[in-house]
């Protein structure tokens, strides 16, 4: 493809010509459209409210235990 401008052979699949940088002029338009899909994955929520007020109650039945401990401890340094 011969540039416009300039006169330079230039490649059939150029969009610029080689030697002036100018756009040339009977090229096709090489965009294509993409399409991209979201996977399909099923989401699945593994947390459930009752799991997790659960979680929080054994939670505070350890610390209450550890805390139990400790004053059991101290009292038997104590005697």
């Amino acid at each position: 493809m011969k540039c416009s401008s300039c006169g330079t052979d230039n490649p059939t699949n150029a969009i610029y010509c080689k030697r002036c940088g100018r756009k040339l002029a009977n090229t096709r338009n090489t965009t294509r459209k993409v399409t991209i899909e979201q996977p399909k994955y099923k989401q699945t929520n593994t947390r459930t409210s009752t799991n997790q007020s659960n979680k929080g109650s054994s939670a505070g039945l350890i610390a209450c235990c550890c805390f139990a401990a400790v004053i059991i401890f101290l009292l038997a340094l104590a005697l």
